[in-house]
């Protein structure tokens, strides 16, 4: 099992990967409050899933990122939003 808890972290690492703003620009999405909760829920690569799912702050994350408009974003940093 703890394998799959490994991939797993890899693959969250994957998206924020692609989530996370590496340019400049006027407005970006701010994911500090990911990062505190990534700090918070993986000890030595390993996530602790039931309490980053409990996290009230997950959800608040979460709404967070459906209310944010990525058009507002300029073009090479916006096209990385689904």
């Amino acid at each position: 099992m703890m394998p799959f808890r490994r991939i797993n972290c890899l693959s969250l690492a994957a998206v924020l990967a692609v989530l996370v703003p590496v340019t400049a620009g006027a407005q970006s999405f701010n994911h500090s409050a990911f990062d505190a909760l990534l700090g918070a829920h993986v000890v030595d690569g390993m996530v602790d899933y039931d309490g980053f799912a409990r996290a009230p702050e997950f959800e608040e994350y979460l709404n967070s990122l459906a209310a944010f408009e990525p058009q507002s974003l300029p073009r090479p940093e916006g096209l990385r939003w689904p």
